[in-house]
């Protein structure tokens, strides 16, 4: 029996590689608010365990996550789900801080609140056929827990605003070619392509590593606070149309989601509605 024990994760350890393997195991690739808080709960244990090399990151669907459940996220305010798109802010940036190495397989793709949380991964691998989606818009909601924040000091500004502003689905050849992937894998060569990134890891001097990750974040550390107050301020206000609310009950419903009108969700934010409502 794993020494680990939670609901949403399958969490072990590889003595070879000196790797911590967190596997998100929900059944419909969606993130929920107990895997949000089983994560900051073993990355925070993690954050003292300097023995460890690497943390490999991955789920046991096609996809790493799709985003949020919407199912969970209906019986939200507005002020509970901004909270809970911070704490997924503050993993994105946690994990930049990290003394291990995080290695993230985005497997078959990732989108919604998901693409951001793997921003903070230091390295990404994937399917050749996977894609990222940065959909957020057309589901009501404003990047705000890295995609804003973060994103645009990892990739080319030009390239961020695309994948943000089009929400289309990115393909590997730009995600390698920006640098936000660093390999890509088929079927046959997955399992190789992992364990040969975690051995090199491991082959690293632990005391350069840790140094070499700390010093490439320095030179950015205070655009990264500042991104971090920007999407505070943005993570309550662009909530407070419900656009977001909308699209999740159309989701559920399977039908086409009727945002407002860009003049009815100026006038619901400076009224200061939405809060409980709904």
């Amino acid at each position: 029996m794993s020494r680990f024990q939670y609901k949403t994760l399958n969490v072990d350890l590889q003595k070879e590689t000196r790797s911590l393997l967190i596997e998100l195991s929900k059944p419909n690739q969606k993130l929920c608010s107990k895997t949000i808080f089983e994560l900051e709960s073993i990355l925070s244990w993690a954050t003292s365990k300097i023995e460890i090399s690497s943390i490999l990151l991955t789920s046991n669907t096609p996809h790493f996550s799709l985003g949020w459940d919407p199912e969970e996220i209906s019986c939200l305010d507005n002020n509970e789900l901004a909270e809970l798109l911070l704490r997924v802010q503050a993993l994105t940036y946690g994990m930049l801080f990290l003394p291990q190495t995080v290695v993230v397989d985005l497997k078959n793709g990732v989108s919604g609140v998901a693409s951001e949380l793997v921003i903070g991964a230091d390295i990404k691998i994937m399917a050749t056929d996977g894609k990222v989606c940065f959909n957020h818009l057309k589901q009501g909601f404003t990047p705000s827990s890295g995609g804003i924040g973060f994103l645009p000091y990892f990739v080319p500004h030009g390239i961020y605003r695309n994948w943000i502003l089009s929400g289309s689905p990115v393909e590997y050849s730009q995600l390698m070619s920006c640098g936000f992937v660093h390999q890509v894998y088929s079927d046959n060569t997955k399992k190789s392509t992992t364990q040969n990134i975690l051995n090199g890891i491991n082959m690293q001097a632990p005391m350069a590593r840790m140094q070499a990750k700390r010093a490439m974040l320095e030179g950015v550390m205070a655009q990264l606070d500042k991104g971090i107050e920007i999407e505070k301020k943005i993570s309550l206000a662009s909530l407070i149309s419900h656009d977001w609310k909308e699209f999740v009950l159309t989701k559920m419903e399977n039908v086409k989601a009727n945002f407002h009108s860009a003049q009815e969700a100026i006038h619901c934010i400076r009224q200061g509605q939405g809060g409980e409502n709904n």
